[in-house]
């Protein structure tokens, strides 16, 4: 089976790795020859995700075409689905389901239209929205989503005072009311070629407050047990509406009165799922690329709790930003350290991330921070 994957991130570097060892050959499209996956794809294409011909260069030479990354222009996804008709190659999510999940503001009217519960929203046309009617709507604070092109914090403002209504951006967008005291959690749903759907266990989020990008994950999350299986029950009703094949993240809010709404889908694997390289027995990577390939789906019985912290950015880590990657584990302290070997670095950029298992959350999260902790003392100590 020959995989083509458009993104070159960390997250198709794992791909990569997974698909290697089920015996799949591998195919990246992108912008960047020193992007991670370039550690462990078979073939490199170097062309832009906005490129048709290059699009149509990597889907000449695999078997299904997937995704590590939503920003793909419209145009050749339209390329795409041209081709995906005569299933050559296949496109997995479709071209469809992409189209109408990268653009935040279709996907919100579409969880609207087929019953999901969110916060309430306004949709922005292009132009300079108004702040005082925003405000007068929804209060304060409220969120700022962009339609396209928004992760790891950019796309996404809170304005908090009347004073940061100047900083609204013009539209296309979108403007949510802000959820008080929620808690953030993930539930990555894997559906198959023949409808079978599979959920791993929900996840707690935390971000940084100063960057809105996910700085650790607890998992699993520690909710109710009815507050567990209402989640999967709603990521999976979404995933199976969708009915598209491959791994999708469904963020969700779970109020103080215990109610669920959908914050966003993302249709790949995500960076709330890395836990599960080491904590399950199926990883998010290997589980996408099984649904994609017509393989049946893994299990994804969680065996030990994890805490899982990004190695975000910061003068601590310059040194971070090197060349190769590297997967290490401490076998006797159960902590995993992986660096995703980015070039260069910018603040609050992902350039790996930690896990630590533990028979409890709490020790889970005690080694996770020390390791942290050691690896940012390890960096100074290099640059001094």
């Amino acid at each position: 089976m020959r995989i083509g994957i458009m993104g070159g991130g960390q997250l198709g570097l794992y791909l990569c790795k997974a698909a290697r060892r089920l015996g799949m050959t591998t195919s990246v499209l992108t912008p960047f020859a020193d992007c991670p996956a370039a550690a462990a794809a078979d073939n490199l294409l170097v062309g832009g995700l906005d490129n048709p011909a290059a699009a149509a260069r990597l889907a000449d030479a695999v078997d299904v075409v997937t995704f590590e990354i939503e920003s793909v222009a419209p145009a050749v996804l339209e390329h795409l689905a041209t081709r995906s008709h005569a299933d050559t190659p296949r496109v997995a999510p479709s071209p469809q389901i992409m189209l109408l999940l990268q653009n935040k503001s279709l996907q919100k009217r579409w969880l609207t239209r087929n019953g999901f519960a969110t916060a309430d929203y306004q949709l922005l046309p292009a132009g300079a929205p108004d702040g005082q009617a925003l405000m007068a709507r929804f209060g304060l604070p409220l969120v700022q989503k962009a339609s396209f092109g928004g992760y790891d914090g950019r796309g996404v403002q809170i304005i908090r005072t009347t004073e940061q209504l100047e900083r609204l951006w013009p539209g296309p967008g979108l403007i949510e009311a802000f959820v008080p005291h929620a808690e953030e959690i993930a539930v990555l749903s894997a559906r198959g070629h023949d409808g079978s759907i599979v959920s791993y266990p929900p996840a707690a989020l935390h971000f940084d407050p100063a960057g809105n990008v996910l700085a650790t994950v607890l998992a699993p999350a520690p909710v109710s047990e009815a507050i567990n299986r209402k989640a999967i029950a709603l990521a999976e009703g979404v995933v199976a509406r969708l009915g598209g094949v491959g791994l999708y993240a469904v963020e969700m809010f779970v109020t103080r009165s215990g109610d669920i709404l959908i914050n966003e889908i993302s249709p790949r694997v995500h960076n709330s799922g890395h836990h599960t390289l080491e904590a399950c027995p199926t990883s998010q990577f290997e589980q996408h690329l099984r649904a994609i390939a017509r393989l049946p789906l893994g299990p994804v019985e969680q065996t030990r709790m994890a805490v899982m912290k990004n190695l975000l950015y910061t003068p601590a880590l310059q040194h971070a930003g090197k060349a190769t990657t590297i997967d290490s584990s401490n076998g006797t302290t159960n902590v995993f350290v992986h660096w995703y070997g980015k070039p260069g670095g910018r603040a609050l950029r992902k350039m790996g991330h930690v896990t630590a298992l533990a028979a409890d959350l709490e020790t889970a999260g005690r080694s996770a921070a020390a390791a942290l902790q050691a690896l940012e003392l390890g960096c100074r100590e290099t640059s001094s």
